[in-house]
């Protein structure tokens, strides 16, 4: 009987290890996604903001922030697509609303 209950209680502490070491491999997973996601939006944001310089001259602060709140990575990439021949800076950031 003795035996049985350190078994099972040797047991329960390796099914808290185990389950320890899943839980900080699932977070490392999701963390490295989350962030290869991020730093995607912050250089789709950066293209955009160069073009738009490029094109039109000194983007202003407002559209500047307008730029960095969207983290919808489609809505900047149309946004990019639209630099080209876009004539002014609102009609580009139309497609980020």
């Amino acid at each position: 009987l003795e035996g049985k209950l350190e078994g099972k209680l040797e047991g329960k502490r390796e099914g808290k290890r185990e389950g320890k070491r899943e839980g900080k491999r699932e977070g490392k997973r999701e963390g490295k996604l989350e962030g290869k996601l991020e730093g995607q939006t912050l250089a789709k944001q950066q293209v955009l903001l160069r073009l738009l310089e490029k094109k039109f001259g000194l983007v202003d602060d407002p559209e500047k922030r307008k730029i960095r709140n969207c983290r919808d990575r489609d809505r900047l990439d149309q946004a990019i697509d639209h630099v080209l021949d876009a004539d002014s800076i609102d009609r580009v950031l139309e497609s980020l609303e």
